[in-house]
């Protein structure tokens, strides 16, 4: 559906870039990444950083994007909601990086593991 919270890839239409019948297979696009420490200092600066509740779908790479948290991040890190691809012990990582910064227990810790 058509809806603020949905990705806006499902509305990509590649077709809409190329004449027809001359739709690549596949495109090859690079992008910069960056750290989302990085992100974060760039925004509210080393110093001022506020609390955050943080909601996490990226596709597979919320270990990647967690590991780049510094301990000072983390500390501002007051809600945390992680759509997990449980591929390759993905959901257990995750846990284990959320516990390793004080999101534990059943009151502030759960899973919801999502189909894959």
């Amino acid at each position: 559906p058509k809806s603020p919270a949905n990705s806006g890839l499902s509305q990509h239409t590649p077709e809409a870039r190329w004449p027809e019948g001359e739709v690549p297979e596949n495109v090859e696009i690079e992008v910069q990444c960056c750290r989302l420490a990085d992100v974060l200092d760039a925004a509210f600066g080393t110093d001022s950083l506020p609390e955050m509740f943080m909601k996490i779908d990226v596709e597979g790479a919320e270990v990647e994007l967690l590991r780049g948290l510094e301990a000072r991040h983390w500390a501002r890190v007051v809600g945390l909601a992680v759509e997990v691809q449980d591929v390759r012990g993905h959901l257990r990582e995750v846990m284990k990086l959320c516990e390793g910064h004080g999101f534990s227990g059943e009151d502030n810790l759960a899973a919801v593991r999502q189909p894959s």
